[in-house]
């Protein structure tokens, strides 16, 4: 694994809440920059066996259901191929997700368009409908291992 030699995320209110949509209120910020790099590298069939192999492994060790119904998004790009950069994942549950809010989502693609990222610090994941601790581990967990893998797919050297 290569790691970053600067921040690529910030979590945020890792904790449980009193919000009625959901349980768990936490946060998650990514670099505009790395947002950019993923939107404009396609994924490649071995990319998203590498991240469904890893959500297996993290909903299994929670103690969570592993099944296709549990699963990942990404943002398409203009020829509607899916790109490294994550929509958003989801768990077992009512809809339990972390994602891309949509009206942030076109926002987002817009200045990526533009190349102009003057307006965009952090791109911002939000909870829906987590009820439990491992509900947010999991997710947390999934985004985690796809922000990893999203960094080390889209260096310079890599590209």
């Amino acid at each position: 694994m290569i790691y970053p030699d600067e921040p690529i995320y910030v979590i945020s209110r890792f904790f449980p809440g009193d919000n009625v949509r959901s349980a768990y209120e936490f946060s998650v910020g990514l670099k505009s920059e790395l947002a950019l790099k993923a939107y404009n590298k396609e994924l490649t069939e071995t990319g998203f066996n590498y991240l469904e192999n890893m959500r297996k492994k993290i909903l299994k060790r929670c103690g969570l259901n592993y099944s296709d119904a549990c699963n990942y998004r990404f943002v398409e790009n203009d020829n509607k191929n899916p790109t490294c950069l994550l929509h958003w994942c989801k768990v077992e549950g009512d809809a339990c997700s972390l994602g891309i809010d949509g009206t942030e989502l076109n926002s987002m693609q817009n200045s990526f368009k533009k190349k102009d990222l003057s307006n965009l610090k952090l791109i911002g994941y939000y909870p829906h409908n987590i009820d439990s601790m491992r509900q947010a581990y999991s997710l947390l967990s999934i985004w985690i291992q796809w922000a990893d893998f999203a960094y080390s797919s889209t260096r310079q050297n890599n590209n």
